[in-house]
């Protein structure tokens, strides 16, 4: 029999203890590091990050509460952020989620499916849709099947998750 504490995440990594909490302002920078790293991996190639520019937004997005980190050994592996927006032709609210990003050698162990649980959450806790861009640059389609497996629908070219058809509040 196999002991908990050497089991593999399917990736080679022993599990390890993952917390998920609300960033903080001290985080801007940890995280703006961290989405460098989710543009310089998109397939195609992004307009030049402006650092100031970038982090005076990340750190709004923080500052308004939405953003969620997940930590290991004290460090950002992973991360979601929200903002919320309105449906032009209805002017109903939803959240859009501007990034969903986890470093390469964590994908494999839960942590994106723990960050998408707190956005769905949140938008349940709301009563509001819930929009997901692509997570990362890489792989279109084993992304979609992850959004599937969420429970997000392809609506109009965007990915939806709605609270009240997966049972949420």
């Amino acid at each position: 029999m196999v002991r908990h504490d050497e089991r593999s995440d399917g990736a080679g990594h022993k599990p390890r203890n993952i917390g998920i909490r609300p960033a903080r302002p001290l985080d801007a920078t940890p995280l703006y590091k961290l989405l460098a790293k989710y543009f310089e991996e998109a397939p195609v190639g992004y307009p030049p990050i402006d650092e100031k520019v970038a982090m005076a937004w990340g750190l709004s997005v923080v500052i308004k509460g939405g953003v969620t980190v997940a930590i290991e050994d004290n460090r950002i592996i992973g991360t979601v952020g929200l903002e919320m927006g309105t449906l032009p032709w209805c002017n109903a609210p939803y959240l859009n989620a501007v990034w969903l990003y986890v470093v390469p050698e964590r994908r494999a162990g839960g942590t994106p499916d723990k960050l998408v649980q707190v956005a769905k959450d949140i938008a349940a806790k709301n009563k509001m849709p819930l929009r997901l861009d692509n997570i990362w640059g890489l792989r279109p389609e084993a992304q979609d099947r992850w959004r599937r497996r969420h429970g997000f629908t392809y609506v109009g070219g965007n990915n939806v998750w709605f609270p009240a058809k997966q049972g949420g509040a």
